[in-house]
């Protein structure tokens, strides 16, 4: 891969400068006291940063618990914040398991290890699954066959491990008696009970589709049926013939999975492992079964010893008869006008269950509390918008939230209501009690609630909207205090008490630095820094914030990069690097903003690199993003043709070989720009792009598009095959064969269209290669990757 993207970036400075000779005039011109940038340096291994590494809160504790490893085995330790004092607590040795993941039970007593990591999607994986107990020192395999397991939990009374098997069903693993028991029945190719299928893991960012009640007592769990959903191919082409691999994939406008929502109650079902081996209606049927040689030895074996001959020989077709029926599940009901269940919770403390929908235009949110004993549900929140309201911030921070439910049953949530994303609390009936935050800024999302002080910890971005900043504020609105005093952006992990929060931060020219802070923000100690003397060695140059306004007065961030050894005298080149996406936001105050440190590698060879957020993108507020609604390209278009015409202005930029390039959305606004705004731009480089938005899932575009039998023209308007006619200058496209997500049909067809139109493009395919191109053997044999499964 290294060797290919030499090639590419290098045929990227051809295009923009056009003589062979310059190019290697620009790769020579590198001053003797800087050291030489290759792209090895930037893709990875040279530059180091330093941070604190993984670590887990200890419950209602100012401490947390993390783990090294030795020749011996895997070391567990506990860190005291307050006194800064770090205590061994126990170890895992070789010999019990080796090479494995972890995480920890609800009260920390047990942990859950994983090995044989198998990646599905984006956020999904299979693995092998062990439960160790802390006190006992002992490690027990989950079940007889510990394997490809997913979405596996410890049960919040330890008494259970649940997870999903490859048959797409839910089942219980009793940590008592290590005996296994099947929850669902009914999974199978196009039913999925307790995980997601494609679509719903991309787009609502989760894949783990069952919830445990706190009290143990209940488990709900999303059935998805995909029966109705289109099939898309991936193609193996490592194969001497090809083999055709098939993921459900539901491309907009057409018919997309449906889901419901099932509860089981643990205590209403019809049998224990024990009582089920030993009941006489399973023994009848066993005999009833015309299982012919095998008939002796069933009468006359134990049952338990007959049960399981039967599974290790996978004789499916007898297992269901062996089960109970699905009286210990209930479906909730829900309004017939329910599409997407993108989200639900169990109160902390309570068996109180609260469920998320949206319409499939995904403008209409509703927010439910579920009746477990009269399995009745009562809309309690309704926010609703004109273009769309995000169920799932896809840019969103991990580790923050946007509702929550107290212990009064209070509710606390986060809406775009009033034009920017605020936090309001209501009643438990839904009434409103009063707006938290507000103002012309946005809060990023929730960090921690302390309900016994009526404190809200959050991050947000009242002073820039370029920064990201933690705050706190009381319930009532009062004393809102920023806690983070250097510029730049911040993201915190606060202590379990509240006393504490680790602030992790970086800006444009300081490297991640780790911090710890009490509650007020007061600086108790730094716990990792990173020297940026490593990157000064090779003479970096640093992003400046500017701003650039467009013909019509309206105001866009940007960032600038200038070459090493700038000489304002000269002239340069420049590339622009962008995303432009609906709700994202390319310039932040933060180290590596626009992909900073791999253009580096540019910047030493004379080129200026330029990123900006055009209208559309996030952070300004509901108004700004919806401008993107119905023609996501219109305003990228629009503003990258101002972008180009402000460079054009600059008396150091070479207004004639101006560059642009981008992956995913960025391949979007790169072949946009190759087409509507080709007299701007010479060269483009698009990476993995999305074409035609009708080639694109349904949730993820009919959410910023609208459905597609209501805007033909905005879709027809927003593809690129539309507008291939105006093309011009130089564009490679570039696209993995197994990419899950944009499939490389886009590219194909962009091609099919320029060779339809005389016009030239290089394609360049990155055999089973995926989304983001990190693997190229992404179905094959050798790579473990095979989420086409399901």
């Amino acid at each position: 891969m290294q060797n290919y993207l030499d090639d590419i970036f290098q045929k990227f400075l051809y295009y923009l400068l056009m003589r062979k000779i310059i190019v290697l005039l620009f790769f020579t011109i590198i001053f003797p006291q800087e050291k030489t940038i290759e792209l090895k340096d930037v893709m990875g291994g040279t530059f180091r940063y330093d941070g604190i590494g993984s670590y887990k809160w200890a419950n209602n504790q100012d401490a947390y618990y993390f783990s090294d490893s030795d020749s011996l085995g895997k070391n567990f330790y506990r860190y005291d914040l307050a006194r800064d004092d770090t205590t061994a607590v126990f170890s895992i040795k070789k010999d019990q398991l080796d090479h494995f993941n972890y995480s920890f039970n609800q009260d920390q007593t047990m942990l859950l290890l994983k090995t044989n990591n198998i990646s599905i999607w984006r956020h999904s994986s299979y693995g092998t699954y062990h439960v160790y107990d802390i006190v006992k020192d002992t490690v027990v395999p989950v079940s007889a066959n510990p394997d490809s397991l997913r979405n596996v939990k410890i049960s919040p009374d330890n008494q259970y491990v649940s997870y999903v098997r490859n048959d797409n069903n839910l089942y219980l693993f009793s940590l008592e008696d290590l005996e296994e028991v099947r929850l669902t029945t009914d999974g199978s190719e196009t039913t999925l009970n307790g995980h997601f299928g494609w679509v719903y893991e991309e787009e609502f960012g989760s894949y783990d589709a069952y919830r445990w009640s706190p009290s143990g007592n209940y488990i709900v769990f999303w059935q998805e049926d995909q029966s109705q959903v289109e099939k898309y191919p991936l193609i193996d082409y490592a194969s001497k013939y090809p083999v055709v691999k098939y993921i459900y994939y539901p491309k907009t406008g057409q018919t997309n999975p449906t889901v419901k929502l099932g509860i089981i109650d643990l205590n209403a079902l019809p049998y224990t492992v024990e009582a089920f081996v030993e009941d006489e209606i399973v023994e009848e049927t066993l005999v009833e079964e015309e299982i012919s040689a095998e008939e002796e030895v069933i009468e006359e074996a134990p049952v338990e010893e007959v049960l399981l001959e039967l599974v290790e020989e996978g004789v499916e077709e007898i297992i269901p008869d062996l089960l109970p029926e699905t009286s210990h599940i209930t479906w909730i009901p829900l309004p017939e006008d329910t599409y997407y269940i993108p989200n639900a919770m169990w109160h902390k403390n309570k068996d109180n269950f609260y469920i998320t929908t949206l319409n499939r235009k995904q403008n209409d949110l509703k927010f439910f509390r579920y009746d477990i004993d009269n399995n009745e549900t009562t809309l309690v929140l309704n926010d609703k918008n004109d273009t769309w309201v995000d169920a799932y911030d896809f840019f969103g921070s991990p580790g923050l939230f946007n509702i929550d439910i107290l212990d009064n049953d209070e509710i606390i949530w986060i809406s775009e209501r009033d034009g920017f994303k605020h936090i309001y609390r209501s009643r438990p009936d839904g009434q409103f009690i009063n707006q938290i935050t507000r103002g012309k800024w946005e809060v990023n999302g929730i960090n921690i609630i302390d309900e016994e002080n009526q404190i809200i910890y959050f991050s947000g971005k009242r002073e820039s909207e370029v920064e990201n900043h933690i705050y706190s504020v009381r319930f009532n609105g009062s004393k809102l205090k920023r806690l983070t005093s250097e510029q730049g952006t911040h993201s915190a992990k606060f202590s379990p008490t509240t006393n504490f929060f680790i602030d992790s931060y970086s800006n444009f020219t300081t490297p991640s630095k780790t911090i710890l802070r009490s509650n007020s923000g007061t600086s108790k100690r730094m716990l990792a820094e990173t020297d940026r003397t490593q990157f000064d060695e090779y003479g970096f140059t640093y992003p400046r914030l500017i701003n650039l306004f467009t013909d019509d007065g309206e105001r866009l961030n940007a960032i600038i990069t200038l070459p090493h050894n700038f000489d304002s005298m000269e002239q340069y080149p420049v590339i622009l690097y962008n995303y432009g996406g609906p709700g994202s936001q390319m310039v932040n105050n933060r180290w590596g903003a626009g992909n900073h440190v791999f253009h580096q590698y540019f910047s030493q060879r004379g080129f200026i690199i330029f990123s900006f957020d055009n209208r559309g993108t996030g952070g300004r507020g509901k108004v700004f993003k919806d401008m993107a609604y119905g023609d996501y390209g219109k305003y990228i278009v629009k503003d990258h043709i101002e972008a180009a015409k402000y460079l054009q202005s600059l008396p150091y930029v070479d207004g004639d070989n101006i560059g642009v390039w981008g992956w995913s959305g960025g391949g979007y606004l790169t072949n946009m720009c190759m087409t509507l705004a080709s007299d701007y731009f010479k060269a483009g480089v698009s990476v993995a792009p999305n074409v035609d938005p009708l080639l694109y899932d349904t949730i993820w575009t009919e959410r910023y598009m609208g459905l597609v039998e209501e805007n033909p023209e905005g879709y027809k308007n927003a593809s690129v095959l539309t507008h291939v006619e105006k093309a011009k200058g130089h564009l490679l496209q570039i696209h993995g064969t197994a990419d899950d997500n944009v499939h490389h049909q886009h590219s194909i067809q962009l091609a099919k269209a320029y060779a339809e139109h005389g016009k030239e493009m290089e394609l360049f395919l990155y055999p089973n290669g995926n989304h983001g191109m990190s693997n190229n053997n992404f179905l094959t044999a050798e790579n473990k990757a095979d989420g086409w499964k399901n």
